[in-house]
């Protein structure tokens, strides 16, 4: 039997979830065991009762999700604190990003413990990559409600700039309303370089704020 583990994001700032219960019930009826750790959904809104309603085992720790998984599945790359648990013959499902001069380390413990790792970026299917085009489009929308909240602050001139210090509460709050903003939220004039899935996001989102919108974009077959 399959046992897929679910562990809780350890990297700053992320609150997604590997699985959401739903998936849970769907991997349960194909025979597989689906471990939990505690907590791991609740940023998301998903709590453990939901994911035991569904099949799933809850486990309090975090290396007891690697210890017991034969598949770990996650959002973003393992961490430093996380690395001692990946083991030869395990397999690793998650954004991995492995092009990063800032992942060398990364790579070198991949190779070491002789895990099979799967970056969701790498996935393709018919030249298109499933997973990673809702991520561009998530992140499309957010960079036009942050720009729009930009227009609204005063950051000082010359060098310097003073952000305020509830500059980090605003922008997770404003991640909190995808994707229908503030309708204080408005734009001006918007250049958007590259009409990709991110950028075609950014202009629907600038259009729909009111805002006028130039998308550059070099691929002759993206603007048909």
């Amino acid at each position: 039997m399959l046992t897929v583990g679910i562990p809780k994001e350890i990297k700053p700032y992320e609150k997604r979830v590997g699985l959401i219960p739903v998936h849970v019930r769907q991997l349960c009826r194909h025979g597989a065991k689906v471990i939990v750790e505690k907590d791991a959904g609740l940023a998301s809104g998903f709590s453990d009762r939901e994911y035991q309603d569904f099949g799933a085992q809850i486990v309090s720790e975090h290396a007891d999700v690697f210890q017991e998984a034969d598949f770990i599945q996650k959002v973003k790359e393992p961490q430093p604190g996380e690395f001692p648990y990946l083991r030869s013959g395990q397999i690793l499902f998650c954004f991995l990003h492995l092009a990063s001069p800032a992942h060398c380390q990364l790579i070198r413990v991949l190779m070491d413990s002789r895990i099979l790792a799967i970056g969701y970026e790498t996935v393709t299917i018919d030249n298109a990559v499933p997973i990673l085009r809702p991520m561009s489009e998530i992140a499309g929308g957010l960079a036009a409600a942050y720009a729009a909240y930009f227009r609204t602050l005063r950051l000082g001139s010359g060098p310097k700039i003073y952000y305020p210090f509830s500059f980090q509460e605003d922008l997770e709050k404003i991640a909190s309303h995808y994707p229908v903003w503030p309708p204080e939220y408005r734009h001006g004039s918007v250049i958007v370089f590259g009409g990709g899935s991110s950028g075609e996001k950014v202009a629907e989102f600038v259009l729909g704020m009111h805002g006028e919108v130039v998308l550059v974009e070099k691929n002759l077959a993206r603007c048909q």
